[in-house]
């Protein structure tokens, strides 16, 4: 599958000193004043620019964020051009674009406010559920997602007991899936900057119906209340869940949390919804949640119920499966719960079946879940 991905920028470098530039990633040959080419196993990639751009030519997304005068345009199979445009788009303070807004001006995006120590802020928690794939890895699934979508939430310091000791700025991307190799629980890490705060990569400690990647991300809740931040969030959620090949994805909203020496701390009793136990993965969020990402294993089983959603619920299809949204702005599960009269009743969310059963100890896994990946049903 070839890319193609568009950096506009008020800036330019020529093409000759974007060749240095690129140089400790890839050997780029010449070919034109404006034209670079690099070969390798993944295919060629190919960098034009800076090319004068006209304003009726930019796409009316990237106008509302600046008035570019140049043009870059990467060309590729697979391999590092994501990277390298998302770089180049950093060092001009330009949009990457690909029919979409990837990369914003830093201008573009109201700014993220550091909470108070003791001030209770709001969590945005995000679960991916993966089916492991033998040519990649969990870290490496974020880390390209996050380059991509959100470089906020791409690892900072990480490890499987703390303090941390190992650190992404230094040991790059190896010493991170290394480190995923190499623990002896799951692998926990801080974000490279707000308002993505942490997370955890992990599988099952022990046997389970549905073994699975687990990756969660906590982010500040306050920012994705602007559309601008809601937006790169839900591309995000649902571009990391297509690429990994999620089951399921959900997005949660909680409370009752402060944030202080960049770690997040719950005062009392966790509303968390996750669907996940040392069993491993458990089935749907067991109350309503603000978004869920059902892949292809799930979508027959749930066709009926998001054939026939409830007041106020948006289904959207995606790609590869489908978006269940509650609300446009984050919500929690008080909030999205259905109410009758102005009081809350239980029900109106999924079948029965198809979510967690609560034990003494740990949740159990549903009594339906998807069929894994290549099964007949």
């Amino acid at each position: 599958m070839s890319y193609s991905v568009s950096v506009y920028a008020a800036r330019s470098v020529p093409a000759a000193t974007l060749r240095a530039q690129f140089g400790d990633a890839a050997a780029f040959e010449q070919v034109e004043a404006t034209r670079l080419e690099h070969q390798d196993a993944d295919g060629l990639l190919v960098i034009e620019g800076p090319l004068r751009v006209d304003p009726d030519d930019v796409p009316e997304a990237v106008l509302a964020l600046t008035t570019p005068t140049h043009l870059y345009t990467f060309d590729f199979v697979d391999g590092i051009g994501h990277d390298l445009a998302r770089r180049l788009a950093d060092s001009l303070d330009g949009v990457l674009w690909d029919g979409e807004v990837l990369r914003a001006p830093a201008g573009a995006l109201p700014g993220v406010v550091t909470p108070a120590r003791d001030e209770p802020v709001e969590v945005v928690a995000l679960s991916w559920f993966v089916p492991p794939r033998a040519a990649t890895t969990p870290v490496r699934l974020l880390a390209d997602a996050a380059q991509r979508w959100l470089p906020e939430a791409l690892p900072d310091r990480f490890g499987d007991t703390e303090p941390f000791q190992a650190r992404l700025s230094s040991a790059g991307r190896p010493g991170l899936e290394q480190a995923w190799r190499t623990r002896s629980d799951d692998l926990l890490f801080t974000c490279d900057r707000l308002p993505a705060v942490e997370g955890s990569i992990g599988t099952p400690r022990r046997g389970n119906a549905a073994p699975m990647w687990d990756i969660e991300l906590q982010l500040l809740g306050a920012p994705f209340h602007d559309e601008s931040w809601r937006r790169r969030l839900q591309e995000f959620f649902i571009g990391l869940a297509e690429s990994a090949g999620a089951v399921y994805a959900m997005a949660e909203v909680l409370g009752g949390y402060t944030l202080s020496r960049g770690r997040l701390w719950h005062q009392g009793e966790s509303e968390a919804g996750r669907p996940w136990s040392p069993e491993g993965f458990c089935g749907i969020a067991g109350h309503p949640v603000w978004w869920s990402w059902f892949g292809a294993g799930y979508l027959p089983l749930v066709a009926d119920r998001l054939a026939h959603p409830s007041v106020g619920w948006r289904v959207a299809p995606t790609a590869t499966g489908t978006l269940l949204s509650l609300s446009t702005e984050p919500a929690g599960a008080r909030e999205l719960q259905p109410r009758l009269l102005g009081l809350r009743r239980p029900g109106g969310w999924f079948a029965p079946a198809l979510l967690p059963r609560p034990s003494s100890r740990w949740k159990t896994p549903a009594r339906v879940l998807p069929a894994p990946a290549g099964s007949r049903a």
